[in-house]
């Protein structure tokens, strides 16, 4: 096992013929710790009711800009039409949509505070969005005021507006092509199911890489983003199917029949989506084989020397632009989120800086700007004074100094590990 450390999977599976049932049992415990540290059912329901709110402003937004411009109006029924057939289940699209579309129209009549009203409901539907996704991907620190807000107006009204033209490019294809399966319905579902999950994934894609604080890497997001849309789809048919099948519900409820269901549609939408953002969080700690790390203050002091390797070697090189968080997980195979923590234990003993911190004013302020704060990293204090004791003694044995015990420990391990880290790295060449 020690041998494999820094395999990736597929060597793995090539180096062991045994790996299926303890491995395995083993990767899905660690999907289901991170998948339960996330509270995707809580979270989940927090968004459903947030939802509510908003989803009759998002729908305003987009009416007043097709009211704005008249050559979209045939967009407006498109968009309701595709709402109808992919986003909700059958026997109660028509129901909720009517409901949607009368909320709507009559809330483009309100007052300058009304509509300023509906537009912070919008906003804060972005805003839990994106807490939501920094809790998946166990992302501490948020963005400056001005970026943060920038970044949820611009999705909030955007947002409607990019999507409708998208479902009408959709919907245009749709149309051009329908001409081709008209005489085979099996093939026809079956094109428009793809098309569907196309635009989903790249939707989901999308979302995952835009809306969380961190730099997430395309093709994790595109496998959470397909994992979400073919999820989605399968959930719809399933849903669909256990409405025909279940009819109890109209008895029960009446008119107001379709008000629950859609309400359980909604949250299960945001529980596939949460789900897909998951499995992008985790598909590096996968591919990297760390769901068999288990964390201990001896694996974190190693994590942290193989950081400080990775800063040491690009101050030799003479990189004075910095090291970004990326780079670092590349070179070493841990999560950004364990990156994280260990350079900000870093940074408080002041061993490593920020590069650019002494940037101008004006460099500063096109920062706030970006939708994502790019974090490079330097090393700041002497590899020829930090010594390895130093490492150890801040990842490891952080014992106050006042006891008898805890300083002998100190001397010995002083004694032991009394040797630089430049010193350490030039003679160990391999990784740590």
């Amino acid at each position: 096992m020690d041998g494999e450390a820094d395999a990736t999977l597929p060597q793995i599976l090539c180096q062991r013929r045994q790996w299926f049932r303890p491995d395995v049992l083993e990767l899905f415990d660690f999907i289901q710790r991170r998948f339960g540290h996330a509270r995707l059912p809580q979270v989940a329901g927090n968004l459903t009711f947030v939802t509510l709110l908003a989803l009759v402003p998002l729908l305003t937004i987009a009416l007043a800009v097709f009211t704005m411009f008249p050559q979209f109006g045939t967009l407006q029924k498109m968009l309701e039409a595709y709402f109808q057939q992919v986003m909700m289940p059958k026997h109660i699209e028509t129901t909720i949509m009517g409901y949607l579309t009368a909320f709507s129209s009559k809330a483009t009549r309100l007052s300058l505070v009304g509509a300023g009203g509906l537009l912070f409901g919008a906003v804060a539907m972005v805003s839990m969005m994106e807490s939501a996704f920094n809790q998946v991907w166990r992302i501490r620190q948020q963005r400056p005021f001005v970026q943060r807000h920038l970044l949820l107006l611009s999705i909030a009204i955007l947002g409607p507006f990019v999507g409708g033209v998208s479902l009408m490019m959709t919907s245009s294809i749709f149309v051009a092509t329908g001409s081709t399966f008209k005489q085979y319905s099996i093939a026809h579902s079956a094109f428009f199911t793809l098309l569907s999950i196309i635009w989903m994934t790249g939707s989901f894609t999308l979302l995952y890489i835009v809306l969380p604080n961190r730099n997430v890497h395309w093709r994790e997001a595109i496998c959470g983003g397909l994992f979400a849309a073919i999820a989605l789809e399968i959930t719809k048919r399933i849903f669909a199917a256990f409405i025909v099948a279940m009819p109890t519900y109209r008895v029960v409820y009446g008119a107001m029949a379709a008000v629950p269901i859609f309400l359980l549609w909604i949250y299960l939408s945001w529980l596939i989506t949460l789900a897909g953002a998951a499995v992008s969080a985790i598909l590096h700690f996968i591919w990297h084989c760390r769901w068999r790390h288990h964390p201990t203050p001896g694996s974190t002091f190693i994590d942290a020397m193989s950081i400080l390797r990775v800063l040491h070697n690009m101050r030799c090189a003479g990189d004075v632009a910095g090291v970004d968080e990326s780079r670092v997980r590349a070179a070493t195979g841990l999560g950004l989120d364990e990156i994280d923590l260990l350079l900000a234990q870093m940074q408080r003993e002041g061993w490593v800086a920020e590069a650019g911190q002494g940037a101008s004013r004006y460099a500063r302020q096109l920062d706030q700007l970006r939708t994502r704060r790019v974090h490079r990293w330097v090393l700041q204090a002497d590899p020829a004074q930090l010594t390895v004791a130093d490492v150890y003694r801040v990842f490891v044995f952080a014992a106050p100094d006042d006891t008898l015990l805890a300083r002998h420990v100190r001397a010995v391990m002083a004694q032991g590990l009394n040797q630089t880290i430049a010193a350490y790295f030039a003679r160990n060449t391999s990784a740590t």
